[in-house]
């Protein structure tokens, strides 16, 4: 899915917020255009899948003790039904989300 959003996005022009020309005349890249093509396309894969991305909280509650924070992070709703994919790290020893 992100190589078609890569693919899709629109890079044909640079603008004017990447700097000054930078040419290597030996390969003929213009880093300005190389630059503002990479930016575009993460904006196009950002607007498509940021509304996916989570921030997750897990926290542990023992038996006569307080509720801690265990861990902290960000994940991803990938189905449809939203099931939340992330690191162990992130949610190891939580008891609750």
């Amino acid at each position: 899915m992100i190589d078609a959003l890569l693919a899709n996005a629109e890079v044909d022009e640079p603008s004017e917020a990447v700097g000054p020309l930078q040419v290597d005349r030996a390969r003929g890249i213009d880093d300005r255009v190389l630059l503002d093509s990479y930016s575009r396309a993460v904006v196009a894969v950002v607007e498509q899948v940021g509304p996916a991305v989570v921030s997750i909280a897990a926290g542990s509650r023992r038996p006569g003790g307080a509720a801690g924070v265990v861990g902290a992070g960000s994940g991803v709703i990938f189905t449809p039904d939203g099931y939340v994919l992330t690191n162990s790290h992130v949610v190891h020893e939580a008891t609750d989300l």
